[in-house]
């Protein structure tokens, strides 16, 4: 049986990015120059809000691939009735479908 990640498969790609930001920052100089650490609090700060931002994103993606995982399992572990649950599916959307394009059948003049 195949167990997907919790996380989303970009995640290691955005936590490179946020330790390369990390030691850009820690690089910079703590300079006199106000300039200079004002750039380098304004980063510091959104370095955090992305962070934090990672983190939610990450947790709601966790979240909702648990429902698909058990459906996944599900179907595998009994083939059968994923089949027929589809067909059944299958079934009511094409008559919903049907009922939605010929509308309802008339009724006979007296």
């Amino acid at each position: 049986m195949r167990d997907y990640p919790t996380a989303p498969r970009g995640t290691e790609a955005v936590e490179t990015l946020i330790s390369s930001v990390e030691e850009l920052i820690f690089l910079l100089p703590a300079a006199a120059d106000s300039e200079i650490g004002r750039l380098r609090a304004r980063a510091t700060n959104a370095l955090a809000a992305a962070k934090v931002a990672v983190a939610v994103n990450v947790a709601r993606a966790s979240e909702r691939a648990v429902p698909v995982a058990n459906a996944y399992n599900w179907a595998r572990k009994s083939p059968w009735s994923a089949l027929a649950a589809a067909a059944m599916l299958g079934l009511a959307l094409g008559f919903s479908a049907s009922r939605s394009v010929h509308g309802r059948p008339r009724r006979a003049s007296p």
